[in-house]
């Protein structure tokens, strides 16, 4: 029988949602052009509609349909109004003297030296949502949960496709001694349903899918099934990234906005990094320090040509924990 290059020791990880295993699934959902859609669901508009956020007199938001005109923020309200002569502005709710509440006021254009923005209604949806995502979910015990922006949250899947992956594959509940033992391959028939997401490409040798593949479908599905919720609740579209980490899931997530879901295989993480993340400072976490260590030490921070760098050249240039 063939066996997967994946042990029972790499599945048991997966249910203590361990960093180690590799067949952990990391989501992250993002609720696209938040502050703006925001807007375009309070006041009950259609979602094709142009708007942008503005406070005071500069657009600090904008959804889709606005930029695809051309606009981008910052631009004055004359800009606006010239390059997109349908669209909806919005002035963020104000905090005004001597009142005890925010609110969206008419006469807002005239106390624009005196009034204070008030952006309490988007982190009150944002509230709202990210309680409503953890509702959706099972029993704490096998979610978590983090978010990680007004209009993020990271979801750690990884016992809870453990828990469908028993289910659907029963020859995974066996309990053997050795937790090094190899699993056996998925069933060939175990074909994978990626409907609705976008994968990225992956160049294989084998076309049979692994444990990894099986794992992230699973998260697919599960994340496809919040973004339609969430939808079907609130009118909020929300785009997401699958992945093995927290990194990769992000960049996931701002692939293919709006309102798609974007999955990235182990197989075909370094491709991604390549061809879409140009420069260090576009991933989480590794800008700033880094990112000034990189270019002192190799004159480039393009990830492209990182990832042409062996690990040992990097330790030995940026010290071991950085490289």
């Amino acid at each position: 029988m063939d066996t997967s290059q994946y042990t029972r020791r790499d599945l048991d990880e997966l249910k203590k949602f361990s960093s180690t295993s590799p067949l952990r699934v990391i989501a992250l959902i993002d609720f696209d052009a938040f502050y703006a859609q925001c807007e375009i669901v309070r006041l009950c508009l259609p979602s094709s509609t142009p708007l942008a956020v503005q406070q005071p007199n500069a657009i600090i938001a904008l959804n889709y349909p606005a930029r695809e005109s051309g606009l981008k923020r910052g631009a004055s309200i004359d800009e606006a109004r010239r390059v997109c002569p349908d669209i909806v502005l919005q002035h963020v709710a104000t905090w005004r003297e001597g009142e005890t509440t925010w609110a969206y006021r008419p006469d807002v254009t005239k106390h624009m030296a005196t009034d204070k923005s008030a952006l309490d209604p988007c982190h009150l949806q944002s509230r709202k949502y990210f309680e409503f995502i953890r509702s959706l979910l099972l029993e704490e015990s096998i979610q978590k949960v983090e978010k990680a922006n007004i209009d993020e949250v990271f979801l750690d899947l990884s016992a809870h496709v453990h828990q469908i992956m028993l289910r659907q594959f029963p020859e995974l509940a066996e309990q053997p001694d050795d937790l090094e033992q190899y699993l056996p391959l998925p069933r060939f028939s175990s074909l994978l349903d990626w409907e609705d997401n976008h994968v990225v490409d992956i160049e294989k040798a084998d076309p049979r899918p692994e444990w990894d593949d099986i794992a992230l479908d699973i998260g697919a599905g599960i994340i496809r099934r919040i973004r339609a919720e969430v939808l079907t609740h609130s009118g909020y579209t929300c785009s997401a990234g699958i992945a093995h980490n927290k990194v990769v899931a992000k960049l996931g997530a701002g692939f293919k906005k709006p309102n798609r879901q974007t999955v990235i295989p182990a197989q075909a993480t370094c491709n991604f990094l390549a061809n879409q993340i140009v420069k260090l400072t576009k991933i989480r976490g590794l800008g700033g320090k880094l990112d000034q260590q990189v270019l002192d030490a190799f004159g480039f921070n393009r990830v492209d040509d990182i990832l042409r760098i062996t690990i040992e050249n990097l330790e030995a240039k940026l010290g071991k924990e950085s490289g």
